[in-house]
C-alpha cells in the first residue's frame, strides 16, 4: 500500500489521507528510532535502524507537515495547504474570501428564482468546469432539460445531483474563475515540490521502514 502512495505522489494525484499516511508512517518511524535509542548498543537492528535515519528524512517530516492541513477533514479531496505556508498563496486565499460573498449572493438570488415545486439550489465551483447551480433531483426519472426555459442550460447528473450552467454562472466565471484557477495553479506548484521531494529521498522512507518490518515484536 505505501508503494501505491508514493506512485500516487509522484503522479500528482494523492489525497490529503495519502499525505496523511506518509507523514503518519514517516513520524511512526523516527518516534520508534527515539523510542529505542537507549538500548542501541545491545541490538545490531537497532543501529541498523538509527543509521537509517537520515536527515533527510527528518526535513521530510517536517516539510510535510508545514505544508499540508494534516488535521482537514477533506480526506479524500485534494492536499489542503497551510495557511501563513506561502504569503502570496494566502494574498489570492483572502482576495477569494472576500469575492465569496457574491457567490452567496448569486446562490440566494438563484433560490428564488426557481420554480415553486424546487426549494433549494446550491451554487458550486469545479475547476476547468467553472460554477454551477447544482439542484437536488426534484423527483424519480425528472427532466433535467425542464428548467431549460429559466435559461438553465443541463451540464451533468452526479449523485441524485443534476448540475446547470446558466448566464449568472458564466459571469461569475469571468470575475472568479481566475482567481480560483490561480489559487489552484499556486497549490499545486507547492505540491510538485513537495511531491519532487518524497520521489527523491524515496529510499531515506523506506529503509527504516524496512528495517522496522524486520524487528520481533
Amino acid at each position: 500500500m505505501f508503494q501505491v502512495i508514493i506512485k500516487r505522489i509522484q503522479n500528482f494525484r494523492a489525497s490529503n489521507r495519502d499525505w496523511n499516511v506518509l507523514h503518519k508512517a514517516i513520524h511512526q518511524t523516527i518516534f520508534i528510532n527515539d523510542l529505542c535509542f537507549p538500548y542501541m548498543k545491545k541490538s545490531k537492528i537497532l543501529r541498523d535502524l538509527h543509521n537509517a535515519i537520515s536527515p533527510h528524512l527528518l526535513g521530510l517530516e517536517h516539510s510535510v507537515d508545514k505544508a499540508i492541513d494534516l488535521n482537514c477533514d477533506r480526506k479524500q479531496g485534494r492536499p489542503v495547504i497551510r495557511f501563513g505556508l506561502d504569503e502570496h498563496l494566502d494574498a489570492k486565499r483572502l482576495r477569494q474570501q472576500g469575492m465569496a460573498k457574491d457567490l452567496t449572493a448569486a446562490a440566494r438570488f438563484s433560490a428564488d428564482n426557481l420554480p415553486d415545486f424546487l426549494n433549494e439550489c446550491a451554487m458550486v465551483y469545479l475547476p476547468e468546469i467553472g460554477h454551477l447551480i447544482a439542484i437536488k433531483e426534484w423527483e424519480s426519472h425528472c427532466d433535467p432539460e425542464q428548467l431549460k426555459d429559466l435559461d438553465f442550460q443541463f451540464m451533468f447528473t452526479l449523485r441524485g445531483t443534476i448540475h446547470y450552467k446558466n448566464p449568472l454562472c458564466i459571469e461569475l466565471d469571468k470575475r472568479l474563475g481566475d482567481i480560483n484557477a490561480e489559487i489552484i495553479d499556486h497549490e499545486n506548484r507547492i505540491l510538485r515540490r513537495l511531491s519532487d521531494l518524497v520521489v527523491k529521498y524515496n529510499k531515506d522512507i523506506r529503509e527504516p521502514l524496512r528495517i522496522i518490518g524486520l524487528m520481533d515484536w
